[in-house]
C-alpha cells in the first residue's frame, strides 16, 4: 500500500511540476507581447508577410504566432490566443504602422484565421474588416485546400491572403 502512495505522490508531483513549467514559460512569453513598433525589424524594401502558428520550442502544448517576410526575416513572435481578434487587429495595425506601403501582402497560414476568430465568425469576420479599413482586400480565402494539422488532426482553415489596395500603395 506504501509503494501505492509513494508512487501516486511522485507521479501527480511531476505532473504538477511540469504544468508549473507551462505556466511560467506562458507568463514569461505574455511579456514579449508586442506593444510598440520599435522592436521590430527594420525593412525598407516592399516585402510579403506570412502570419504562422508554431509550437514553443520547450513547450509543444504552447502555440505562438510567428510573423515572417516571406524571405524568411522574423518580424516578431508572441503567444498566441485562441479567439482574441481583438490582439490580431492590434498586431496589424502596429505591424501597418510600422512597415506602411512597404508591407505589400498579409498571407494567414492554414490556422490561423480560425485561431483569430475561435468558434464564432463574428471575430474572424470583424478582423477582416480591419484589415481591410488598413487598406488591404481579402484577395483569396483557399476554400478547395482544406488541410489537417499534422499533430491533432482537426481541419483547419485554408490559407488567407489579403493584399495592399492599388490606390493605397505607392508606384516606384
Amino acid at each position: 500500500m506504501q509503494f501505492l502512495r509513494n508512487f501516486y505522490h511522485r507521479f501527480f508531483q511531476r505532473k504538477n511540476s511540469a504544468a508549473q513549467n507551462v505556466l511560467n514559460r506562458r507568463e514569461q512569453l505574455e511579456l514579449l507581447a508586442l506593444q510598440n513598433t520599435s522592436t521590430l525589424p527594420s525593412i525598407e524594401s516592399p516585402f510579403n508577410l506570412i502570419w504562422t502558428i508554431a509550437h514553443d520550442e520547450d513547450f509543444d502544448e504552447i502555440l505562438l504566432f510567428e510573423f515572417r517576410s516571406e524571405n524568411g526575416i522574423l518580424l516578431h513572435r508572441e503567444l498566441a490566443s485562441f479567439e482574441d481578434y481583438l490582439r490580431a487587429k492590434e498586431l496589424t495595425s502596429l505591424l501597418n504602422s510600422k512597415y506602411g506601403d512597404r508591407l505589400r501582402t498579409i498571407r494567414l497560414a492554414p490556422g490561423v484565421g480560425v485561431y483569430i476568430g475561435g468558434c464564432d465568425s463574428f471575430g474572424f469576420n470583424d478582423f477582416v474588416k480591419h484589415v481591410c479599413h488598413l487598406g488591404y482586400e481579402l484577395v483569396s480565402q483557399d476554400s478547395q485546400s482544406a488541410k489537417r494539422d499534422s499533430a491533432t488532426r482537426e481541419i483547419l482553415v485554408p490559407e488567407i491572403l489579403f493584399k495592399l489596395r492599388a490606390s493605397d500603395s505607392t508606384t516606384n
